[in-house]
């Protein structure tokens, strides 16, 4: 067996260290140990495979003792304990390698490999197995030509006359010896040969006696593997292998090994070149013969090229003198799919500069010659297409199409009914076009009425490529929750996929989403002393906002298509218009209406603020809602001077039922004026609790806990009502309905309810008669804590009342005293005996019943 070391591997190999001598030796002493493993294999009985021999060069300095001392080998240096060892450094050349494992640990380095390494070998997975799988050729696969040699078992039964099996085994001289039949001369036969002479030897010898013979075993031959592979020697493979087999036990062509100019020599000095190429590539099978005593010779590889990139099979090369680019991408299996021709790049060393070079290749098909060391790199070319027309928005079908010359909208959206969906503004469609080379854009519109129709003008243009060709949803849709009242019947013959989502089942687009990035780049275009095309719309319009200013058509109306459309009340005979002026440093900003109806002179420019107003006196849809005891409740749009009175005999008044004393008003302007006081009293509240903790005399006492649940009723924005003066005719005592206000009637109450320092509050029958001490006696009467000459009443209507006051309450008339139904007696506390929170705990739920009601209880408590 043969073992080399590069001269690289060698210069960059450290020295070995021997420590138990003292001594630094080189290399020498690895190879003395393999040597030592050689003459072990010689002359003990166990074996030693090539492939352990291999290993052992890799092998740490205690993997390394341990083999030897299995294997009985002493390696001439001895440690202080006793034990013998050989220290070694990985050389830098075997860095480049693969990695080998030994008994599960790895062998080499955790650096990261190069980006040669990255760009595999073609070919080196051919051999990345591990070659103790190698099984030889069974021996019923023996061909009919195979040569017979010494060493093969045949087995050869007679039948007939004679009856007998014998297995014989061709000896070295070439006889094959049957009994009964003695020595035949086989050597150099075929094995069909081989049966022929047999049989008629049979025939001659044994009269009436047929033969059969078949193989048992095949011989074994002895081939020598050298040069540039992983692991050179000697191999035993039978008679059957090729040289593929005998590589694959080698380990293959290693970094430096040629895959492309092996040479099998024979023992009669015949020669056979091997390409391994040829079969990587071609699938042709290397047809040269092994034989024993055979030598394949790998030899140092003369050229390598990289390829990467957009080819379908990037790896390293091995190349020859004369191959070319055009060579070399066929056996990269090609360009992909992406592979731009025009986009190739050959990295070439220069010996003379000391650095590479950048070569241009233009074309797959270049005679460039490579040289070693080459690579190719092939880019991608552009994801965008060359000729694509875009389709976007409420769609059946959005996505890129084929532009072709002549083509107008309408050969691209032909149908009304397939290619749109019913939520599809067919105002007015988009078309966002190219008009230089920087790629900036200008916005045109189209029919799509007209274009389904085939028109033949600007109503349905021609197409250009890379036109975006855009339709907007309806205004005003909500895209996301889409409704739609349709009968089971229309559902049944609806095509679903046009319900609100394109065909990949995708949410509708909304009009900004689709609009704003054709405002951005517009705006991105604008220069100094060009603004960018852009017009602002406000006021009476569905979607107010920024628009793109269309070019050519009629670009007042597009604008307003574009805007959703005007709402109803919209006054187009006067639109104001602000526009911007600019003289070198000077901004005039100009306010003017213009008329928007019918032929009107204005022209839109960019920058334009547009503000569409209503009519004069126009009013948006109001509202206010009729609950409980009224003949006809329900929602009433409101007319102009809406009151009370008014809107109640709108309804057909009052039913018999009806607790006219304690209607309710609530006005939505009055319940955000009450909700932003009882906010102002929490923070004025949370300043005071604040206040008294830090006053306090008690040590460590803190800020008191604020009960905010007593704020935490909802306003209901109620306004106290008189409604006997209403009903009297009353005009001053009338109120003004607004948009959003409620009017409740309750039912007639029999209840009153006694709240505060009482010792059992609650809700008690109303008899007629019965006075306010009555009524407190009913709750179990005062506490101690009671201040009794501040007891005060919420009326039916949420007016307030004090007692001490000796006004008439709603009886009218009687006595001072007496409790009408469904007033609430509120009985405040001392302040000097109990905590205030705890009584506006009790009180609160009736209190925040109006503005009246907060006035009257913050009264009582400074009192």
């Amino acid at each position: 067996m043969i073992f080399r070391q590069t001269p690289a591997a060698l210069s960059e190999s450290r020295p070995l260290r021997i420590r138990s001598c003292g001594l630094v030796a080189g290399p020498a002493v690895l190879s003395i140990f393999l040597l030592s493993l050689l003459s072990f294999q010689t002359f003990s009985a166990p074996a030693i495979s090539p492939a352990l021999i291999e290993q052992a060069k890799k092998m740490s300095p205690a993997q390394r003792e341990a083999l030897a001392r299995q294997y009985g080998i002493p390696l001439g240096g001895v440690s202080a304990s006793g034990d013998a060892y050989v220290e070694e450094q990985v050389p830098q050349a075997a860095l480049q390698r693969p990695r080998e494992f030994f008994d599960g640990e790895p062998v080499g380095t955790d650096e990261q490999p190069s980006e040669d390494d990255q760009l595999p070998r073609f070919g080196q997975r051919l051999f990345a197995s591990d070659g103790s799988m190698y099984e030889p050729p069974k021996s019923s696969a023996v061909p009919q030509n195979y040569l017979v040699g010494p060493g093969d078992r045949l087995s050869v039964t007679l039948f007939g006359k004679v009856s007998a099996q014998y297995e014989v085994m061709v000896e070295q001289d070439g006889s094959l010896v049957v009994p009964e039949l003695g020595p035949v001369s086989v050597s150099g036969l075929t094995f069909t040969e081989l049966k022929s002479i047999v049989s008629h030897v049979v025939s001659e010898r044994m009269i009436g006696t047929e033969v059969f013979v078949s193989p048992v075993a095949l011989r074994q031959i002895s081939v020598m593997v050298v040069g540039e592979v992983e692991k050179p020697g000697s191999y035993l493979l039978s008679a059957l292998a090729n040289p593929i087999h005998a590589l694959y036990l080698a380990g293959g062509p290693n970094e430096l090994g040629s895959y492309r100019n092996i040479k099998l020599t024979k023992l009669d000095g015949e020669s056979h070149q091997l390409d391994l190429y040829k079969l990587l590539l071609g699938g042709e099978p290397l047809m040269a013969p092994l034989s024993d005593g055979d030598t394949l010779y790998v030899p140092p590889l003369t050229g390598e090229a990289a390829i990467e990139g957009e080819v379908n099979r990037p790896a390293r090369y091995e190349i020859g003198s004369t191959t070319t680019i055009a060579e070399l991408i066929v056996m990269a299996g090609g360009p992909s799919t992406s592979a731009y021709s025009r986009s190739m790049v050959l990295e070439r060393f220069d010996s003379l500069l000391g650095a590479p070079s950048i070569l241009q290749v233009d074309g797959f098909d270049s005679s460039l010659v490579l040289k070693h060391g080459d690579r190719l790199n092939i880019r991608a070319g552009s994801e965008q297409p060359n000729n694509p027309i875009k389709l976007s928005g409420a769609l059946v079908q959005p996505g890129v199409y084929e532009y072709s010359a002549g083509l107008r909208v309408g050969d691209y959206l032909p149908s009304l009914e397939a290619n749109y969906l019913l939520e599809s503004d067919l105002s007015r469609g988009l078309i966002v076009r190219r008009v230089n080379a920087e790629q900036d854009i200008e916005v045109l519109t189209f029919s799509p009425v007209a274009a389904a129709d085939g028109e033949e003008d600007d109503r349905n243009p021609l197409v250009m490529p890379y036109d975006d060709i855009i339709i907007l949803p309806l205004a005003g849709l909500v895209t996301d929750e889409l409704s739609f009242e349709i009968t089971q019947d229309q559902e049944d013959g609806l095509d679903q996929s046009r319900l609100g989502a394109n065909e990949n089942g995708n949410e509708l687009p909304t009009r900004q989403s689709l609009l704003s990035p054709i405002v951005s780049k517009l705006k991105s275009q604008a220069e100094p002393g060009r603004p960018a095309r852009i017009i602002s719309i406000y006021g009476a319009i569905n979607e107010p906002g920024e628009y793109p200013l269309v070019t050519g058509g009629n670009s007042t109306l597009d604008l307003l298509a574009l805007a959703g459309g005007v709402k109803d009340g919209a006054f187009l005979g006067n639109v104001e218009v602000r526009r911007r002026f600019i003289s070198g440093n000077d901004v005039r900003n100009v306010i003017q209406p213009v008329d928007l109806t019918g032929d009107g002179t204005y022209e839109p420019q960019a920058a334009d603020e547009l503000r569409i107003n209503y009519l004069p006196g126009w009013r948006e849809r109001e509202t206010a809602t009729l609950i409980g005891e009224v003949e006809f409740p329900g929602e009433y749009v409101l007319t102009p001077g809406e009151t009370i009175s008014s809107l109640i005999e709108r309804a057909g008044g009052f039913t018999r039922e009806a607790f006219v004393e304690a209607l309710r008003f609530r006005s939505a302007d009055a319940k955000a004026q009450q909700q932003a006081a009882v906010d102002r009293a929490l923070l004025q509240a949370q300043k005071a609790a604040t206040l008294v903790g830090s006053n306090s005399l008690q040590p460590g006492a803190g800020a008191p806990q604020l009960n905010q649940e007593v704020f935490a009723v909802e306003v209901e924005g109620r306004i106290v009502v008189d409604v006997p003066r209403i009903l009297a005719g009353d005009a001053s005592a009338d109120i003004a309905v607004q948009n959003g206000d409620e009017v409740l009637v309750p039912r007639i109450s029999e209840v009153v309810y006694v709240v505060g320092d009482v010792l059992e509050p609650g809700n008690y029958r109303h008899i007629k008669g019965t006075t306010i001490e009555q009524y407190i006696n009913l709750a179990a009467g005062y506490t101690a804590t009671a201040k009794k000459k501040d007891v005060y009443f919420i009326l039916p209507n949420g007016r307030v009342q004090r007692l001490n006051e000796r006004k008439q309450l709603l009886d009218f008339g009687g006595n001072t005293s007496e409790i009408v139904a469904g007033t609430t007696i509120v009985v405040p506390p001392n302040l000097d005996y109990a905590k205030p929170l705890d009584f506006y705990t009790q009180v609160s739920s009736v209190v925040f019943q109006s503005m009246a009601s907060i006035a009257a209880f913050f009264n009582i408590a400074r009192n």
